[in-house]
């Protein structure tokens, strides 16, 4: 899994220094509509919270004052000057400690933590299974954990969900359109044709994570207690076990 990892960390750090090119009002919108479906989420945390992968610290904008927010991030690209000036408005200048390391080897004492955030961070790592054991480790028990996957496979159930709401909305309904987070994969019609191919995209910088694999990695630390697609991508609510 650590193959090519240093190629996808560069191609993610050019992802995000386009963003910020594209001015700061277009980056702000972007990161809203990211941040936005789990800001409920976000702002019942208190107490020490850790953000794996957590970058320039944006999901301060989201938690309560009362967080001691920690980020550990191994990206460079947070500490340039564009993107030190832009993290540091995003999160209304709100304190946050950055410590340079990767979610496989947290440098963090055991129970130590009151919450844990990965969001969008395991499709990016060397080892998503090594970095979910270190986050069990540095979890107290009982300390809620929100863990966002990207590029992932939905399932038939989900598909068939999809397909009654799109049914129901000839009929007056007022469902969305299902959000796989992929454009190739925004009908209907395109969701079945790929899903039955067994192609289903991938972005260039995202390690490929599947679900069943996902949820062994979890199960013997965690109770899943939500599982949902949020804007493009599926989300799990987790409670670190006793």
């Amino acid at each position: 899994m650590a193959e090519g990892w240093s190629e996808r960390l560069d191609q993610m750090e050019e992802w995000y220094r386009e963003l910020l090119a594209g001015g700061h009002a277009e980056a702000r919108d972007s990161l809203d509509n990211d941040y936005r479906p789990h800001r409920e989420f976000l702002g019942r945390l208190r107490g020490r919270v850790l953000d794996v992968g957590g970058g320039a610290g944006l999901a301060a904008r989201f938690l309560s004052p009362d967080c001691d927010h920690c980020v550990i991030d191994p990206s460079a690209v947070w500490e340039e000057p564009n993107w030190a000036e832009f993290a540091g408005r995003y999160r209304a200048h709100r304190p946050v400690e950055f410590v340079k390391g990767t979610g496989e080897d947290l440098p963090f004492s055991d129970a130590s933590f009151d919450a844990v955030l990965a969001l969008w961070t395991l499709n990016h790592a060397r080892d998503p299974g090594r970095c979910m054991r270190e986050i069990a480790r540095v979890a107290r028990p009982g300390a809620p954990a929100l863990v966002v996957l990207e590029d992932m496979v939905p399932t038939w159930s989900d598909v068939m969900r999809f397909t009654a709401k799109r049914l129901a909305n000839r009929f007056g309904g007022r469902f969305p359109d299902a959000q796989w987070g992929q454009p190739e994969v925004a009908t209907l019609a395109q969701t079945w044709r790929v899903r039955i191919a067994g192609r289903w995209p991938l972005q260039w910088d995202h390690l490929r994570i599947g679900e069943a694999e996902f949820k062994r990695s979890v199960e013997r630390d965690f109770e899943i207690t939500s599982r949902r697609w949020r804007g493009g991508s599926l989300t799990f609510e987790l409670v670190r076990k006793p």
